[in-house]
C-alpha cells in the first residue's frame, strides 16, 4: 500500500485518538517511532494487530507497519 494514505485508503477505522491522535503528535514534534496494539473493526470481525508507525531518517515520509497478532 505504499503511497496510499493509511488513514483514509487503508484502515479507515483508525481514525481515532489511539492512532491517528499518536501520529499526528509525532508528526507535529518532527519524529514518529510509536508502536501499540489495535483492532482492526471496520466492517469486520475485530482483527487484533501491532501497529508500529515510524518516521524515515532522510524525510522521506513515514512507514506504518502492521502485524496480526
Amino acid at each position: 500500500m505504499i503511497g496510499k494514505n493509511f488513514f483514509n485508503d487503508v484502515a479507515p477505522c483508525t481514525k481515532d485518538q489511539q492512532s491517528l491522535g499518536r501520529f499526528q503528535q509525532g508528526v507535529a514534534q518532527v519524529s514518529v517511532n510509536v508502536m501499540f496494539e489495535y483492532a482492526f473493526n471496520y466492517k469486520m470481525n475485530p482483527a487484533k494487530v501491532r501497529v508500529h508507525m515510524k518516521s524515515t531518517p532522510m524525510d522521506e515520509g513515514i512507514w506504518i507497519f502492521v502485524k496480526q497478532l
